[in-house]
């Protein structure tokens, strides 16, 4: 396969690997690093970086190009920089902190000190206002404030977290990691990947039980639960958002500029398109009602021809499709365009309404992801 497209530009899945990789390579090498500063003890690190480095998280969400997984280096880095400070008794660099976003965030001819004293720019202040208003969260889902104790927190360190008694000391990191998740745990909208920061902090943290027997039960459930969860979240989980943009960008889903509705997934990546301009909404957790309306406004009506194709990229999961199609099917034509069965989208899990066997059916059962191209049957309206 050629590894240009259009005009000399590369193409988009030379250039997701090459991410891939550089994530991979950035890792390894600075939470590696960051772990030999923060464990001082040559015995516990060798531990601490095998546990971090054994750890599904570490080869799933830190290999890709997810913000939490810069964002994991970055507070592992402060948090290297904050040690430092402290035993060397320096001053706060909270001041240079701010400076920086402003100047980053704020592209304007003023000087910098006019910024900083007219309108300052602070991140974490910006995202804590952004991340809890439930207005701004409603799009992307409500979760009670239990959620990241009794989903987020199993999912990522499964059989660790029995060990969390075991704990070599309170030390900088382990504290950081449990303020921060109950921080996390007031905002309204929670994933699991908010927590990835915490990762290598409590595994550097934590010490393997004394007895030989108890030792070995607990390392091999350790590796059953990442070798589990690493096929599950490494290759199922939003599987098919990738595999779909790629499509996207080498095949028309519709009539000519017809838009591109994303449904219930991981926000696509629009550079995968290699350049390719396609009007791309990203629905995230819309409710299915306002779904509707949004792809029948854009698919608009025959009597005005103005009616066109558009597509809809959604889980197989999501079986309230399957009753609009039954519901329209002499309005509307659901044409399947593509699927991807290595697709699971783990966010619709739903025990409390379908049950367990249920939601497993719905979710397992009917993985994939679809791409549709949605028209109006015109021809039944003209009749």
């Amino acid at each position: 396969m050629s590894t240009e497209t259009g005009e000399g530009l590369v193409a988009p899945h030379i250039v997701y690997y090459t991410l891939r990789l550089m994530m991979f390579i950035l890792s390894f090498v600075l939470e590696d690093w960051a772990i030999h500063e923060l464990v001082p003890s040559p015995r516990e690190r060798k531990l601490a970086v095998v546990l971090v480095a054994s750890s599904y998280v570490t080869w799933t969400y830190q290999t890709h190009t997810f913000s939490n997984a810069i964002e994991t280096l970055i507070v592992l880095w402060s948090i290297v920089m904050t040690q430092r400070i402290l035993d060397n008794k320096a001053s706060s660099k909270r001041i240079q902190a701010i400076a920086i976003d402003t100047h980053f965030y704020r592209s304007s001819l003023d000087s910098l000190l006019q910024l900083l004293r007219n309108d300052p720019v602070i991140t974490p202040l910006n995202s804590i206002l952004y991340n809890t208003s439930t207005a701004n969260l409603s799009l992307h889902g409500l979760h009670p404030p239990y959620q990241h104790l009794v989903a987020s927190l199993p999912l990522l360190f499964g059989p660790a977290l029995l060990l969390l008694y075991n704990v070599r000391r309170l030390t900088l990191p382990i504290l950081s990691a449990f303020s921060a998740t109950l921080l996390l745990s007031l905002i309204p909208h929670q994933e699991p990947r908010f927590l990835l920061p915490a990762v290598p902090l409590i595994l550097s943290s934590i010490r393997l039980p004394n007895s030989r027997t108890v030792k070995n039960c607990w390392l091999g459930s350790w590796i059953v639960f990442n070798a589990i969860f690493g096929v599950l979240m490494g290759i199922y989980h939003q599987g098919g958002v990738v595999p779909a943009q790629l499509w996207l960008g080498q095949h028309e889903p519709g009539n000519a500029n017809a838009q591109v509705f994303w449904w219930r997934t991981y926000s696509p990546p629009m550079w995968l398109l290699g350049g390719k301009e396609i009007p791309t909404v990203d629905l995230m957790g819309m409710k299915t009602e306002e779904m509707k309306g949004r792809v029948l406004d854009a698919i608009g009506d025959c009597q005005a021809q103005e009616s066109k194709g558009v597509g809809l990229v959604a889980p197989r999961s999501s079986v309230e499709l399957d009753v609009w199609q039954k519901d329209v099917r002499e309005e509307l034509t659901f044409e399947q365009l593509w699927l991807h069965t290595r697709h699971l989208n783990l966010d619709d899990l739903d025990f409390e309404e379908d049950g367990i066997w249920g939601t497993l059916e719905r979710v397992v059962g009917r993985r994939g992801l679809v791409i549709w191209k949605i028209r109006r049957n015109c021809s039944v309206d003209n009749q």
